[in-house]
């Protein structure tokens, strides 16, 4: 067992290690699967609720504003941020599309990134 601060919510496993969003800590954490330790946390944005990872990227959504963030999955560097609003949630991934829910606006919104 891990333990982590701040509400895990969700979790991928990417870049050779376990990567959970903490809702109250507003990040994503890094946990080396074989010593079972927090080893790196990327702070986010507050509410990160959701995780994917699609495309050679890491997608967390938060729903405070609404972000939807891409993240290097080796190193959890920021490759990019947009700001979806109505409490983004990550659904997942499929038809070559993220789907990301938003849940303010009872939305459900379709985001198709451009390809590596």
């Amino acid at each position: 067992m891990v333990h982590t601060e701040g509400g895990p919510l969700a979790s991928v496993v990417a870049g050779g290690a376990v990567w959970v969003a903490l809702y109250e800590e507003g990040a994503v954490v890094r946990i080396n699967p074989s010593t079972l330790r927090v080893t790196d946390s990327v702070p986010l944005s507050a509410g990160a609720n959701g995780i994917v990872v699609a495309r050679g990227a890491m997608w967390v959504t938060a729903d405070t504003p609404g972000d939807l963030w891409k993240l290097d999955p080796a190193t959890g560097a920021a490759l990019g941020h947009s700001v979806l609003g109505d409490q983004a949630s990550l659904a997942d991934f499929a038809a070559g599309s993220l789907w990301v829910a938003l849940s303010g606006s009872n939305q459900v919104v379709r985001i198709t990134p451009a390809p590596d």
